[in-house]
């Protein structure tokens, strides 16, 4: 991992943490020294550069370095805690500004790299127990008793009173590429086409069109020589009429070779910014409903569900009754150190980019994706199974980011967030991973529901920058067994709390039982204006409580009371977050293709469009799975 080290930005912008476990003076001034040595004449610093040093050097006492990804202070130069702790972050002269352009950078003492989504983490070979999964990694989470006095020889004042114990979520929005500038972001030029910035991206402000190209770029990770850097400068600047190009650190990332790259550049850049103005329209019209989602589910991926993933690694070893009860008893039986490994196997090669690329190829704008509130990577509400998160194979949000930020964004496609496992669980099924299988205990106890909303607004904050981050699903599926009182004033909570940050698509849905037109007083809640992104959730299966039924009677229904019953919708638009073709009739494949028409022609009534259950089964290329999208449309059956 390489770190630039430029000279002309305003520190406090750019610079997140120099080495944090300074207890000497004199151990400062080394550090600073080394430091200033290794960044003189635009070279570059390097994890081996620091660890060397570490171990070459006895009077320094490295514990860790570990420039974090960026942070949004909402205008603030201040970590906050819970409990009012803060470090204060000061410019200064002598010294440059740096920032760390990948996001999933850090270094420790033995010089590994560790993915800051992750939940483990060791200091010093003890192990640190997690409480957020980002603060696992940040060096500001220290053992109680280290001191971490003043830097100010290095440029950086840090004011530390005591170790943190978890984010003040309320404060910032965790995301791994953004920084919101201390001043008006409004008011700074994008660099490459001075337009209105977005915000501080990678080390300089820029457009969010620009900075989709720049996230590629720094994660190449690529350096530059500064004689060719000239002649890119004098091209930039002619082509993009840029007056002043001095202090523009960004454009230190790029390698231009020749004149070839640059054209290369420049049909890229052009390229991007096409790309992502159809994606942010693309988004607007959804909002605005003028175009419906026409998408599919993730299913079986980041929340285990055995029926449909059976041939998966996640299972070896597993009695079929135990994981037929969900995610939570498989991992509860396997432990980590089979588990862990297991379940990484399973969502490294169940859902790939190449999904997202035949998604994309099928003539569909959206994924949905079922997550569990363990994701996350912390439970800050006490009462019940607070520790009931550890149990799952961590580094699933890995997997998510990845899917949000790369390859949806790479492939035009929006992203639904699902909560489809609640604390407590909020149907006792397999797919919201109970602890207490059959049962439901979500809406029983105060500190599910805040869990869950804590959940939803985490990851709100977290991709509400993302280009390709449409919304979330607030709740899945949640049974007669959930106090419906308890679960419309979640909705009205989680409403309330994302709302004073962002107009991302919120989607509730009702008790399975209430999927038509007249169930309870739906219709009325949460009505526009006064609600805004609002999506009524349905789940139309065609399956259980209709066995015996022909294909001839099931396409029928779908031609008739299925499309009678969204015409019969008063409330807010619509959104069919399951549906399938699947069913207990015996159907060929002409009548097959007429049902599934049936369905999609009935779905047009609803506003809010719909997302097909699911994508696919563990290997079921060249299936007649009617389950699997995929199958369906690889053999015409399923048409868009």
């Amino acid at each position: 991992m390489q770190y630039g080290f430029t000279n002309d930005l305003d520190m406090e912008q750019n610079i997140h943490s120099y080495p944090i476990y300074q207890q000497q003076q004199q151990q400062q001034q080394q550090q600073h020294n080394f430091l200033k040595s290794s960044v003189s004449n635009n070279s570059m610093i390097t994890t081996n550069d620091i660890y060397q040093s570490s171990l070459s050097n006895s009077n320094t006492n490295y514990q860790s370095f570990y420039f974090p990804s960026s942070i949004d202070f909402d205008n603030s130069n201040q970590y906050h805690s819970t409990d009012n702790y803060h470090f204060d972050y000061q410019s200064s002269s002598d010294i440059s500004s740096t920032h760390l352009t990948d996001s999933y950078s850090n270094i420790f003492s033995n010089n590994s790299s560790i993915d800051p989504y992750s939940t483990q983490t060791v200091y010093n070979s003890t192990y640190m127990t997690p409480t957020d999964s980002y603060e696992t990694h940040h060096p500001i989470y220290t053992h109680s008793n280290t001191a971490v006095p003043s830097t100010s020889s290095i440029g950086i004042q840090l004011n530390y009173q005591s170790t943190m114990s978890q984010w003040n979520l309320d404060r910032m929005k965790m995301s791994s590429h953004d920084v919101i500038s201390t001043s008006n972001p409004s008011k700074q030029p994008c660099l490459v086409c001075h337009e209105e910035s977005s915000g501080y991206h990678f080390g300089a402000y820029t457009c969010e069109s620009c900075k989709a190209f720049y996230r590629r770029v720094t994660k190449g990770k690529i350096k530059y020589s500064k004689s060719k850097m000239n002649s890119f400068k004098s091209l930039f600047q002619s082509c993009y009429n840029i007056e002043s190009f001095e202090k523009k650190p960004i454009i230190t990332m790029v390698k231009i070779v020749n004149i070839s790259s640059w054209l290369i550049f420049l049909v890229m850049k052009i390229w991007l910014i096409t790309a992502q103005s159809t994606l942010t329209n693309l988004k607007n019209d959804i909002k605005a409903g003028r175009v419906p989602m026409r998408g599919v589910n993730l299913g079986g991926w980041l929340v285990g569900e055995y029926w449909m993933t059976s041939a998966s690694p996640a299972w070896n070893g597993v009695p079929t009754d135990i994981a037929n009860h969900g995610e939570f008893k498989t991992m509860q039986y396997l432990g980590h150190n089979k588990g862990d490994n297991q379940f990484k196997q399973h969502r490294d090669t169940f859902i790939t980019e190449q999904d997202f690329r035949e998604i994309a190829a099928a003539k569909m704008n959206t994924v949905r994706i079922p997550v569990g509130y363990w994701i996350t990577g912390f439970d800050n509400q006490p009462g019940g199974d607070p520790d009931g998160w550890k149990v799952y194979a961590p580094g699933g949000i890995n997997y998510l980011d990845r899917a949000i930020r790369e390859w949806a964004p790479r492939h035009n496609l929006l992203v639904l967030i699902s909560l489809h496992a609640a604390k407590g669980s909020q149907n006792g099924n397999d797919h919201s991973s109970p602890s207490d299988p059959g049962n439901s205990h979500w809406s029983a106890y105060p500190e599910n529901v805040r869990n869950t909303l804590d959940a939803v607004e985490w990851f709100a904050r977290r991709y509400n920058n993302d280009e390709a981050f449409l919304g979330i699903g607030l709740i899945n599926e949640p049974t007669r067994t959930t106090n419906e009182g308890v679960l419309k004033q979640f909705y009205y909570d989680a409403y309330g709390r994302i709302r004073q940050f962002s107009d991302c698509l919120l989607t509730v849905a009702p008790l399975l039982y209430q999927q038509g037109p007249y169930d309870s007083d739906w219709a009325r809640f949460m009505p526009s204006p006064q609600f805004h992104g609002v999506r009524h959730e349905w789940h139309r299966y065609q399956i259980w409580g209709y066995e015996g039924w022909s294909k001839d009677r099931l396409i029928s229904y779908a031609q008739n009371e299925l499309k009678t019953d969204m015409l019969n919708w008063k409330g807010n638009w619509l959104f069919i977050g399951e549906w399938s073709i699947a069913s207990s009739a015996s159907f060929n494949d002409d009548d097959l293709r007429l049902y599934a028409r049936a369905q999609i022609d009935a779905f047009k009534g609803a506003t809010g469009g719909w997302t097909y259950w699911t994508w696919k089964f563990y290997n079921d290329d060249g299936s007649r799975n009617a389950w699997s999208m995929r199958a369906m449309v690889n053999r015409g059956l399923i048409q868009l």
